[in-house]
Formats: C-alpha cells, structure tokens, sequence
C-alpha cells in the first residue's frame, strides 16, 4: 500500500479510474477490489479519504450542478510568498452532505491541519495526525485518466443547510500545488478554469 510520501512523489500520475486509484493506494490487493464509484462525496480507504473531480470546460461547468471553481490564492507568510491553488467543492446531498457532515468527515482527515503542517519533518507529526486519514484530490478531464493531485487542506466551509441540492460548499487548498505544476499537469488540467486570487 501506498503511504502519504508516496502520494506526494506520485502528483500528476494518472490513473484509469475509480478502481484505479484505489488498487494503486491499497497496494493491488491480490482480491481484486470491488470498489465502483458511487459519484460525489468523499470516498475513505484505511489510510485515505479521496475526492474525485471532473473538470470541465468554463462555460459548460457554469451550467453544472456542481460547479468547481479553481482560482490562484497567495499562501505563506513569508517572502516570497506562494501562489497555490485553491478550488470550490460540494458535499452533494443528504445528511453527508450538510455542513455538519462535511465537518465531521473533515475532522476524520488531515484536511483542518494547518499549511506548515504538511511540510514537516514524519518525525514531527503527532500521534493524534497519525491516526487520520490524508485527504486526496484526484481530476479528470472530460472522460480522462483521474490525475492525483497531492494532498487537500480545508479553507472554508459554507452552506449546506437542509434542502440545499449541492450541500455544504468547501474551500480546499491544494496542498501539493508545485509539485502539479512541475508534473505539467496543473495547465492540462484546470489551465483554462483558473482565475486570479479573489478580492
């Protein structure tokens, strides 16, 4: 099985779906997994909790049920400071769905860390961390490849009340957002969906 530096040295890997992605983090179990998509929402292994993301095209996203937005975002406190990525996702319907399902299936991962957190030392983290699962963002283009894009970090999370259709609404940072750069796939991806950091 794979583990979270593994994860991190396998942004911009592509996979061949759903089934994919979960044989390659859970090592190709010799029983075949039986694993099918079940569409939105967060999907847990042992040690992961994964997002699966289609990408489309600006104008066709906007007429989406659940329109994803990406947008650039400076992070850090230092200088320079670091342009990562963020981007818009839904909790989709039912109870799972509503702010307080999302928030209790975040605190079940490493996505309410702060930023510094994920750069340090295996060593340093904590036992408490240890036992949470790492939060993973996988997109597809149109019926592409699902290309994992490194680790997810929780920003904001807004909406989701009762009888909303999309759910709670949750500002993600891309964690891992160089490394996507440097795979080339962060352009190929969302390239034509990013905009500049909010106001």
């Amino acid at each position: 099985p794979m583990s979270e530096p593994d994860v991190v040295r396998a942004v911009g890997a592509a996979f061949d779906g759903r089934k994919g992605v979960v044989d390659a983090l859970t090592g190709f179990p010799e029983v075949p997994s039986d694993h099918r998509g079940r569409g939105g929402g967060l999907e847990t292994l042992a040690a992961f909790a994964l997002v699966f993301v289609n990408v489309h095209a600006p104008e066709a996203g906007r007429r989406r049920r659940y329109a994803n937005e990406f947008w650039f975002a400076d992070t850090g406190s230092g200088s320079p400071t670091t342009r990562s990525v963020r981007m818009s996702w839904f909790g989709g319907g039912g109870d799972a769905g509503t702010a307080r399902g999302v928030a209790k299936a975040l605190a079940e991962t490493t996505a309410l860390r702060e930023r510094e957190a994920f750069f340090r030392a295996a060593a340093d983290a904590d036992a408490e961390a240890k036992a949470k699962k790492t939060l993973l963002l996988f997109l597809r283009k149109q019926k592409g490849p699902y290309v994992c894009c490194g680790r997810l970090r929780a920003v904001a999370v807004s909406g989701g009340d009762e009888g909303v259709k999309t759910g709670a609404r949750v500002d993600f940072e891309l964690v891992d957002t160089e490394a996507l750069r440097a795979s080339g796939k962060l352009e190929a991806l969302v390239g034509d969906n990013l905009r500049e950091p909010r106001a």
